[in-house]
């Protein structure tokens, strides 16, 4: 009895051992031939059907005919892909050692096109290179995708299954095709339109040199391939921001803005356009623009405001040249910002009712005396560029009553509201402080009085 049971058991341990074999063999290298370029957003959505690179691998194992080899996809196939019946024939090298399979099938639930192997040599199959045809996906699933990949497994029977270590992509679909950058400016304190306005010179200069300009890029990562259709004469490049400070009216009442100036750099520009609020022009090349902003003659003194800039670029192009179809789309950046070297201090809270009494003062420690101006938001509106007087130098200023009269002027701050006031101060920022509060008189004559949060206080 005991010999036997020996007998089984080595018996069940021999098949068990044949088994793990079978299913532990490793399959061989595979690699995905390289897409047709690099595919955009722009060039793949509006493509009916985007095709994939071919698919190679290399056998690390014996095949015989029926084996399968199953091609797992990570998206669908488009509804345009037919699978070719033709038998493909593996590439092996030795004697007798060859290899063919043939499709059988493509499953949607799965995402899973299966062949099988047909005929195998007398010499064997491992070593043998299959390439399996390139496959097609909607454009515009890829382009959402961003990549799509394959997953190749194989089955010898028994259940038993090599497959690769990892998915290999097919397609990967590069950055936007189009893209804007503000490159560094004249500006010796920071890239792009970043200018810092002097306050000691009363915000009419920037503390070093006396204009500011940026480079602004226009790109297009097919113009030199020539697959599309290049940037049309419709596409415009947009640059936001207060250019108010650059307004020349003529006695004619015509408004120009002289200190605003754009030039060629390697692109080519059509019109352009001017107003307080954008300079625009249109953009019939991609390429480089130079953008110069020049304060005015101090002749015509004029106050610099604190501005960010932005940029945007609406792109008018063709997917590929033959196509009649012109697409669109909108490419932004940050464009930079003009900030101030003075004293910006934002005071919380403060009550907007007939029972209130506001304190509001501006401290000024130091020799230079500065204006000060107020930036009110209540309600969720901003009322800009109350007049607060001037920070008189070692003085301590009350501002509450202009900036109150501002609130009250604007009429946009209800009666139980309480209001943020962001004072900006013409005077070197170590020497201004600004303390907020109020008084509150109840209906018996006693009072309250209470201390607000500021910006400073805070931080």
């Amino acid at each position: 009895m005991k010999k036997k049971k020996e007998i089984i058991m080595f018996k069940k341990t021999l098949v068990a051992a044949t088994i793990l074999g079978m299913s532990s063999t490793a399959m061989g290298a595979i690699t995905v031939a390289a897409n047709i370029g690099v595919p955009t957003p722009q060039r793949v959505t509006t493509d009916p059907a985007f095709s994939s690179g071919t698919i190679t691998t290399t056998n690390a194992a014996e095949y015989l005919a029926g084996n399968t080899f199953s091609l797992a996809f990570s998206h669908d196939v488009d509804a345009t892909q037919v699978f070719a019946t033709t038998a493909i024939a593996a590439t092996c090298a030795g004697a007798n050692v060859d290899m063919s399979v043939a499709f059988a099938g493509y499953q949607a639930a799965t995402k899973t096109a299966t062949y099988t192997v047909q005929t195998i040599g007398s010499g064997g199959t491992a070593g043998c290179v299959t390439i399996f045809p390139a496959v097609l996906f909607d454009g515009a699933v890829v382009a959402a995708a961003d990549t799509v990949t394959v997953n190749v497994s194989t089955s010898k029977g028994f259940g038993a299954t090599e497959t690769m270590a990892a998915p290999a992509q097919m397609i990967n679909v590069a950055a936007t095709q189009f893209a804007v950058t503000a490159a560094a400016g004249s500006e010796a304190d920071g890239a792009a339109l970043n200018g810092t306005i002097d306050v000691s010179k009363a915000r009419y200069e920037f503390t070093t040199g006396a204009l500011d300009s940026v480079t602004l890029a226009l790109t297009d990562s097919y113009a030199a391939v020539g697959t599309h259709g290049i940037l049309q004469a419709t596409s415009t490049m947009t640059v936001t921001g207060d250019f108010s400070w650059a307004a020349v009216t003529s006695t004619a009442g015509v408004t120009t803005y002289p200190g605003v100036v754009v030039t060629d750099g390697t692109g080519t520009k059509g019109a352009v356009t001017k107003t307080a609020t954008s300079v625009s022009w249109i953009a019939t090349t991609a390429g480089t623009y130079v953008l110069t902003l020049t304060p005015q003659a101090k002749a015509k003194k004029v106050v610099l405001p604190k501005t960010p800039f932005a940029l945007s670029t609406n792109i008018t192009y063709k997917r590929v040249a033959a196509d009649a179809t012109v697409l669109s789309g909108v490419v932004a950046t940050v464009a930079g910002a003009w900030t101030l070297n003075g004293a910006n201090i934002t005071a919380y809270g403060i009550p907007n009712g007939a029972s209130a009494d506001s304190f509001l003062w501006v401290s000024n420690t130091g020799t230079e005396e500065g204006a000060i101006s107020v930036d009110v938001t209540c309600d969720g509106v901003t009322t800009a560029g109350i007049s607060g007087g001037t920070a008189v130098a070692k003085t301590n200023t009350r501002i509450a009553a202009l900036v109150q009269a501002g609130v009250d002027g604007s009429g946009s701050c209800g009666a139980s509201s309480r209001y943020d006031a962001a004072i900006t101060v013409n005077a070197p920022v170590a020497n201004i402080t600004v303390n907020a509060g109020y008084k509150v008189t109840a209906a018996d004559g006693a009072t309250d009085r209470l201390t607000l949060e500021t910006s400073d206080s805070l931080n």
